[in-house]
């Protein structure tokens, strides 16, 4: 009886070290993508095929231009398979983390898609990092996730790689979409909260007539409304775009005394309706037209 037992045990820890260096061969497995940017992680999970690999580690509502990480974030990025982020500008708190994988997105795209801050030097540093407004570029972006994404997890080779080619076919098609609903409107001009829509803007041959804040947080003058009501009456704008991570004191001092529309652009989502790529963008786009109506 007691030689049967030993047997069992010893098998028992047999079959244990077997699985633990099965696990050991690839130690990412059961560990998430963190991401630092709702639209980048709506990719992602596209290509995961669900919401479990990937976490956006910026809650709802937030901005990674005023986002400062919790304990609980730092522990999530500490113990991730790779962290994906936009730029060391824009999320410039990771720089601390020496020991994760860190992939910045904007060193898997080409420079000729990038585009520069207005009035701003060509430089890496005045890169507009908002790229993620044009489903082009996305769709250029698709094969390097796999890629990456791959690489920790080759498990997942079949799904992802699928998912990826549909994801890249549904990518070709909304752009078509949107290209024929704005087509009438082309030459028309927007005027933004902040410069984040400039890629889009670009694409489908719309024309940027400024932001009421040139960058998040920083207030315009008088003299800066001064100059934005000009230009709202040459150009005869019948809205202007608010944008639900950051607030509106400025626009709503902009639109005293007017009759302009207040409409949103939305360039992050996670919100209600807005949970994935393309309902964020047909979003925006929808309320980019609304924009112009009479």
């Amino acid at each position: 009886m007691k030689k049967t037992i030993l047997i069992l045990f010893f098998a028992a820890v047999l079959l244990f070290t077997l699985n633990s260096c099965g696990e050991k061969q690839n130690p990412q497995s059961g560990k998430l993508f963190i991401t630092t940017n709702y639209p980048i992680t709506m990719l992602m999970n596209e290509i995961a095929g669900n919401n479990e690999d990937v976490w956006c580690i910026i809650p709802p509502g937030a901005t990674e231009h005023t986002y400062a990480p919790k304990p609980s974030d730092i522990r999530l990025v500490e113990n991730s398979a790779a962290v994906f982020y936009i730029s060391d500008n824009l999320d410039a708190w990771l720089l601390n983390f020496d020991d994760i994988n860190k992939i910045q997105i904007l060193d898997l795209l080409p420079d000729s898609l990038f585009r520069y801050f207005p009035g701003s030097a060509h430089s890496k540093k005045n890169i507009d990092p908002h790229f993620w407004t044009d489903p082009v570029i996305m769709k250029h972006l698709v094969p390097k996730l796999l890629e990456i994404m791959l690489r920790y997890k080759p498990e997942r080779k079949d799904v992802y790689t699928k998912n990826a080619k549909l994801l890249t076919a549904k990518l070709n098609a909304f752009d078509i979409e949107i290209r024929k609903a704005l087509k009438p409107y082309r030459g028309r001009s927007l005027m933004l909260f902040h410069p984040s829509f400039l890629y889009f803007l670009n694409r489908y041959g719309l024309n940027y007539a400024g932001s009421v804040e040139p960058a998040p947080g920083k207030q315009p003058t008088l003299q800066d409304i001064a100059t934005l009501k000009k230009t709202i009456e040459k150009l005869n704008l019948k809205a202007v775009y608010a944008e639900p991570q950051l607030p509106k004191r400025s626009l709503k001092i902009l639109t005293h005394g007017t009759d302009m529309k207040i409409l949103e652009l939305d360039p992050i989502g996670g919100g209600e309706g807005k949970h994935n790529y393309f309902e964020l963008m047909r979003y925006n786009y929808k309320n980019i037209i609304k924009g112009f109506a009479d």
